[in-house]
């Protein structure tokens, strides 16, 4: 289901002063309660952490003998993970990666990389528009007609806001 916004028109200054002070009213209430909230979220966070902590604390042990079980255990297990009591544990693949060795720049590899045939088909090229320096000629009428004919233009949008002056409506 599609809905449109409906524009108002013919609205008086009354009905606006009037919008504009519900709207200040509105936005000091809200943001009142989201301190108020915010406070009550931070009391609970720190009534429960400790008990949160000390329960990842308590977990590490377990975890540990349960990881050297596994590995002991895992040439036995019909795949990669195994029931045990109420857990499960087993072992995951991390999707693969590709990484260098310590000491070796990124840099340095692309260099090897163009060097040998067989790598410099990995080695990307990326070309681009300089968007930030076509801004600063914005005002150069020649770029920017030669531009449209290329179908690129400049765009700067309006957007309607409403801010509340918080010292003043309370």
């Amino acid at each position: 289901m599609r809905t449109s916004k409906k524009t108002k028109v013919g609205v008086t200054l009354t009905e606006a002063q009037a919008a504009a002070h519900e709207y200040a009213e509105q936005s000091i209430k809200k943001d009142k309660l989201t301190a108020v909230m915010n406070e009550k979220l931070q009391k609970v966070r720190e009534q429960y952490e400790p008990d949160i902590t000390a329960c990842d604390e308590a977990m590490t042990e377990p975890v540990e003998t349960l990881e050297a079980f596994a590995i002991e255990q895992r040439k036995n297990w019909d795949g990669k993970s195994s029931e045990l009591g109420s857990c499960v544990i087993g072992f995951r693949t991390n999707p693969a990666s590709v990484a260098k060795k310590k000491g070796i720049t990124w840099d340095a590899v692309v260099g090897l990389f163009k060097a040998n045939k067989l790598l410099k088909g990995f080695v990307k090229i990326k070309e681009d528009v300089d968007k930030a320096a076509l801004l600063k000629e914005q005002t150069n009428t020649k770029l920017v007609t030669q531009l449209e004919k290329l179908g690129v233009t400049f765009e700067q949008e309006e957007n309607f806001y409403v801010d509340t002056k918080k010292e003043k409506a309370a």
